[in-house]
């Protein structure tokens, strides 16, 4: 296999790393997608974010334009050869809500290029079809993405002991999570209704400025900046009654999943991707949360919150030895 990004130490994304082991189970080994790889032996290549590719494009130094310009040509020459091309959907639009003109250019000629494509949820072949005509009648898999739980979930019927209701987001802090709209409403609806506990990695400096004004003129909001050990967000969604994945055109929300798995009931964006994870956890694990964000919408979802559930929801889908069956069946078809 050839894939971009490679899981190697270099690659910050925990998923690609969790993956990349279970298939090394599987036998399957995989490379970096370089072009000294033009030169040997046929192989897979699996692209999972496309903008990383032409991300260099976006400047207008000629040596980082050159280098996009590069990697296309790169995957461009290994499908002359006959190398099949298999691209994740993680996103409608790429990963951090930017894409310029240029960007698009390129990612549309990669996903040209696509033999198959794997999609994280159900009802989201539509929406890419819609969005890039190049992929309509390219075969499509659903394969969700896998999560591991840190620890044991929380427990199965936690109240609010007079205290506020704890809701949690986890995970990139960047502005198509609407944490600002999440953390001014909440100071609204005030600390003794409502906290909202915000950690991860912050990916814009004018949320973290626009959350941090607000941390400190009410206690209805926390954050904790930075890449948090499994341990720590372990600690932060058990304590939690609930946790809040907003991300109108992401295809999954590994904090949604992650969340689940630790037995939170989960407030997303109305979309394929909540109707997918209702299909399979149930409606009383999923709610959704549209239009504009008001205390009285966030004192609807407190009570939902505290609602009582039975048991745990069953994330039994969403193991990782499941996932590497699916691809490797899928692999074994190309």
């Amino acid at each position: 296999m050839l894939w971009h990004p490679a899981p190697d130490d270099r690659t910050p994304s925990d998923y690609i790393h969790d993956l990349a082991g279970e298939l090394r189970g599987h036998g399957i080994a995989m490379e970096a997608l370089t072009p000294r790889r033009l030169l040997g032996p046929r192989r897979i290549v699996h692209i999972h974010w496309p903008e990383y590719v032409m991300r260099p494009i976006l400047a207008n130094a000629p040596k980082r334009v050159a280098k996009a310009l590069w990697g296309l040509a790169v995957v461009a020459l290994l499908r002359l050869r006959g190398f099949p091309l298999v691209y994740t959907a993680h996103n409608l639009a790429p990963h951090d809500g930017f894409e310029s003109r240029r960007e698009r250019w390129g990612y549309r000629r990669i996903l040209g290029m696509a033999d198959h494509v794997v999609l994280l949820s159900g009802g989201h072949d539509r929406l890419l079809d819609d969005r890039y005509p190049e992929l309509t009648g390219v075969p499509k898999t659903l394969i969700p993405i896998g999560v591991t739980r840190f620890g044991p979930p929380r427990p199965a019927h936690p109240d609010a002991d007079g205290g506020p209701v704890v809701f949690v987001a986890a995970g990139r802090i960047a502005p198509y999570k609407r944490l600002v709209e999440l953390g001014t409403a909440a100071e609204t609806l005030g600390a003794g209704r409502i906290r909202l506990d915000i950690i991860g990695l912050d990916k814009d400096p004018d949320v973290r400025v626009e959350l941090d004004r607000i941390t400190a003129r009410t206690d209805a909001v926390t954050t904790e900046y930075g890449y948090a050990e499994a341990d720590r967000i372990h600690e932060v969604l058990v304590a939690g009654h609930a946790a809040i994945a907003l991300q109108a055109e992401a295809f999954t929300s590994a904090a949604a999943l992650l969340s689940l798995t630790h037995g939170l009931p989960v407030v997303m964006s109305p979309g394929p991707q909540a109707d997918f994870l209702t299909d399979v956890v149930g409606e009383e694990w999923v709610a959704t949360l549209a239009g504009d964000i008001t205390a009285d919408k966030l004192d609807d979802l407190c009570r939902w919150a505290l609602a009582p559930r039975s048991g745990l929801p069953d994330v039994s889908r969403f193991e990782w030895p499941a996932i590497g069956d699916a691809y490797n069946e899928l692999y074994a078809t190309l």
